[in-house]
């Protein structure tokens, strides 16, 4: 965009995050006297061009991360729904924003009843650094595992090779080996999704999802995810000691939990991380704490 044309452009922008489909629409209303950053877009006289664009936040933090994506803007006018153009977009970091122009003189009949509504069509057409598991999966897997109606397309072998759980499931004697497609209960999809994407080696453990995925690892019995979990845990500086000696409590992480006792050298340490009532924590640790604290009050008595 020229120099003139850009001193007389405002922009406003859609996000959309935790892509879970190949294909989404994304609609968003914007009212006439809504103010975005600061600018009340309907009502600036010296405005030429009003700039959409589409961001798509890598949620994974996923340095492998890239999505390419046949991107359309549509605006809803009083006749329907009209075009106003399409383009490929590859985005990799935040800023790869797809972008679209609108001419402030062709604003006026996009507007009903003073509103303006824009909408995205997306077709993902590629994908690294994470998968979706959907039917472009189908001709790769030989079953079809159900989570809150969404299917995932997988195969037996290569669960069963990582989890003790899905190889009993799947491979044993249970009624769920002979059939294509098996539900199951009690998680989440999305949580469901980074866990398998984790379980294929893609980098997905991170400050957002590495609780949830660890849950489903230690649920499902895949020691290579609890164990990279458990690697992230030890080099994660952002979260606290407490949170890191509660999960390596709960879910055995032996090698954690000794990095964690080894930091905890004061008084204020071991009260950060008892918690209250200290009848609730595991015996061993709060042994553990007990003989540091009573080592500190021997120094102190020297």
């Amino acid at each position: 965009m020229d120099r003139k044309k850009s001193n007389r452009t405002k922009s406003f922008t859609v996000v959309h995050g935790n892509i879970f489909s190949r294909r989404y629409k994304t609609r968003f209303v914007f009212l006439r006297y809504t103010t975005i950053e600061g600018f009340n877009p309907f009502s600036n006289d010296e405005v030429e061009y009003y700039l959409v664009s589409l961001s798509c936040w890598n949620s994974l933090e996923n340095r492998e991360y890239s999505i390419e994506a046949m991107c359309e803007l549509k605006v809803l006018t009083e006749n329907g729904v009209e075009s106003i153009g399409s383009q490929m977009n590859c985005f990799v970091f935040e800023g790869d924003d797809v972008i679209f122009e609108i001419d402030c003189e062709k604003m006026e009949k996009f507007l009903i009843n003073g509103t303006l509504t824009v909408e995205f069509d997306v077709c993902i057409k590629k994908m690294t650094g994470m998968q979706l598991f959907d039917e472009s999966m189908k001709k790769y897997s030989d079953v079809v595992l159900i989570v809150e109606d969404e299917k995932f397309y997988v195969s037996k072998l290569f669960l069963a090779s990582q989890s003790s759980y899905f190889d009993a499931l799947l491979l044993g004697n249970f009624n769920e080996s002979t059939q294509s497609e098996v539900t199951l209960t009690g998680i989440s999809a999305k949580h469901f999704k980074w866990y398998l994407n984790a379980l294929h080696g893609h980098s997905v453990i991170n400050g957002c999802q590495y609780e949830k995925i660890l849950e489903l690892a230690h649920m499902y019995d895949s020691h290579l995810v609890v164990a990279k979990c458990e690697t992230f845990l030890l080099e994660a500086s952002r979260i606290s000691i407490a949170k890191k000696l509660e999960l390596a409590v709960k879910y055995q992480l032996d090698d954690l939990k000794y990095r964690c006792l080894a930091n905890i050298k004061t008084v204020q340490d071991i009260r950060s991380v008892v918690p209250r009532p200290c009848n609730t924590m595991d015996h061993d640790v709060l042994a553990n704490l007990f003989d540091k604290l009573l080592a500190l009050n021997d120094t102190e008595d020297k």
